[in-house]
């Protein structure tokens, strides 16, 4: 059994090393990693380099680290499962075999996620995360509580995300990994063990080291403001990608979250369904809000 992992790169000097060791040194799996340098400008590319034939790496120019996923995901090469890494965190040693045990026996495409632990810029503290969500593809289009560092998924999900060929109009690729799971069927399973420490530091835009009232503002921002990328656009996508995979209760909710913003009443009928609930009343009105506000 092998498994690859897909790093992407950008300016990274400062911990990548630390994160390269923690997964070279993953226990019971025989793990590989390819890494893409999203463009680097200070020592990233000389720090891969000294691995010489422990990892792959290839340089491209800066596209955002949305689009150098995909490209990972376009060049992966053939393995019985993947995972997806930052830059800045650290594994715990059991980190992806515990992940594979939990999908191994999977019938088709399946993806796990996990919790996390969330550490101090110097890991001398840390503390786990209380990840709390709705298992629905509604849901989904409202949350993503599966971070990109903490999925392991095998390569029939993998073959799933290669059939999305507009990265550019998606929202990140964690986000859309988890909407196509939920609304393809495939098997998701969460592991509330942490399986590695998220590193807080200067570069992260949120986290547990900002106010209540701060992560208030941002999601405020992050629904209302219009700055983010369009649901039903990208309803349109999974929806175009991925029809022969998606149920027609599926198909339905799609085509109901493409219309809310053409139209008022579509939007009400929406909202009034349920069908985009999540576990969390303030999310719920949120969501409600961004819609009436054709923001969603």
């Amino acid at each position: 059994m092998n498994i690859v992992v897909l790093l992407s790169s950008h300016n990274g000097e400062k911990y990548i090393r630390e994160q390269i060791d923690s997964i070279l040194s993953q226990k019971g799996a025989d793990v590989s990693l390819l890494v893409r340098d999203d463009g680097s400008e200070d020592s990233t590319v000389d720090i891969l380099r000294s691995y010489g034939d422990g990892l792959s790496f290839y340089e491209g120019s800066n596209i955002g680290v949305r689009a150098s996923f995909f490209d990972l995901i376009r060049k992966a090469p053939e393995a019985d499962f993947y995972a997806f890494s930052d830059q800045d965190d650290l594994w715990l040693e059991d980190k992806l075999m515990r992940a594979v045990g939990l999908i191994r026996g999977a019938k088709g495409s399946a993806l796990c996620f996990s919790n996390m632990y969330v550490s101090s810029e110097d890991l001398s503290s840390k503390k786990a995360s209380h990840i709390r969500f709705r298992p629905t593809p509604g849901a989904a289009m409202t949350q993503n509580p599966a971070a990109g560092a903490s999925m392991v998924f095998n390569r029939a999900f993998l073959e799933l995300l290669r059939l999305e060929k507009n990265p550019d109009e998606i929202s990140m690729h964690d986000t859309f990994a988890y909407r196509v799971a939920m609304f393809t069927d495939s098997f998701v399973a969460f592991d509330e063990v942490p399986s590695y420490l998220y590193r807080q530091h200067s570069s992260n835009s949120i986290g547990s080291r900002i106010s209540a009232a701060e992560k208030l503002g941002h999601y405020i921002s992050f629904f209302l403001s219009g700055r983010h990328f369009s649901r039903p656009k990208e309803a349109e996508l999974i929806l175009s990608a991925y029809y022969s995979y998606i149920s027609d209760e599926n198909r339905a909710l799609l085509r109901d979250i493409i219309s809310c913003r053409d139209s008022f009443f579509s939007g009400i009928r929406l909202i009034l369904s349920g069908r985009l609930r999540t576990h969390s009343l303030f999310l719920d009105i949120l969501t409600a809000a961004a819609i009436l506000c054709g923001r969603f």
